[in-house]
């Protein structure tokens, strides 16, 4: 599967200085308007809204007078990518002390898996980390002391909530508050899978968002890290979850994947 791409950075570096006077507020909001219109339908990776978003910023960079330098003089560069889909079938479980607690795919949990493998079933043990932030440079480590590999680790949205902008960058979210840092660090320190509790009120955006069974992924690098990601949302029984974190098993299979 290849995607087309267009590496804006340089491209734009190329803008003739006779344009300079025609940027405005305007135009700018005009554009954003655009590529955030639900006629691009998210603008995902492998979509037609992917098609018609990257069509539409070539014809701005032709309308400019911009030099392709994309494979085949035009402004598109093909990326290989990986689609990697998740059963709604895939089946999750919390279990503790011979009580267990059944998790539906889609209602309960989303996500996939970062493996790149036919399909993925674990059973580890579940460990809560706060925010899952290693910070040096705000004397922040929620996993100091504690040993993730194999397991499976817990975590909530965001960072610490701060109005001190030498902290986490005050109000505004730094990249330890994304999505991709949380998996990112999760899999570096070798954890089977990171959840991530989601709540409206503290993601500022609703469980659909990130309710996804599907991704186009980079191809995998050989011994790179991953593990499988969810996205779990706080309206279902996350209050009882929160009180079965510590030493709660995790149990899931049928994470499947196809390659196209």
């Amino acid at each position: 599967m290849e995607y087309r791409w267009l590496p804006p950075l340089l491209i734009m570096s190329f803008i003739p200085a006779s344009l300079a006077g025609e940027i405005s507020a305007d135009r700018i909001k005009s554009a954003v308007a655009h590529l955030a219109s639900d006629k691009l339908e998210g603008r995902e990776p492998g979509t037609n809204g992917e098609v018609l978003t990257t069509e539409y910023l070539a014809d701005e960079f032709e309308k400019a007078g911009l030099k392709p330098i994309g494979e085949g003089k035009s402004y598109f560069q093909p990326v290989p990518l990986v689609r990697v889909i998740t059963s709604p079938k895939s089946t999750l479980q919390a279990v503790k002390a011979g009580t267990t607690l059944d998790i539906p795919c889609e209602e309960g949990f989303a996500g996939v898996s970062q493996t790149q493998t036919g399909s993925e079933e674990f059973d580890a043990e579940a460990v809560f980390l706060g925010h899952g932030i290693t910070a040096p440079e705000f004397g922040w480590d929620d996993y100091q002391g504690v040993d993730v590999k194999g397991k499976i680790v817990v975590l909530f949205t965001n960072e610490p909530p701060s109005s001190d902008p030498k902290f986490f960058g005050g109000t505004a979210l730094t990249y330890y508050g994304r999505w991709t840092y949380k998996f990112e660090e999760a899999a570096r320190r070798g954890a089977r899978a990171c959840f991530i509790i989601h709540t409206s009120e503290t993601a500022g955006y609703p469980y659909s968002v990130v309710r996804r069974l599907e991704s186009a992924q980079l191809k995998r690098e050989p011994g790179r890290p991953g593990c499988a990601n969810f996205a779990w949302r706080d309206e279902y029984r996350v209050v009882r979850m929160r009180l079965k974190m510590f030493g709660t098993s995790f149990w899931s299979r049928s994470w499947m994947m196809s390659h196209k």
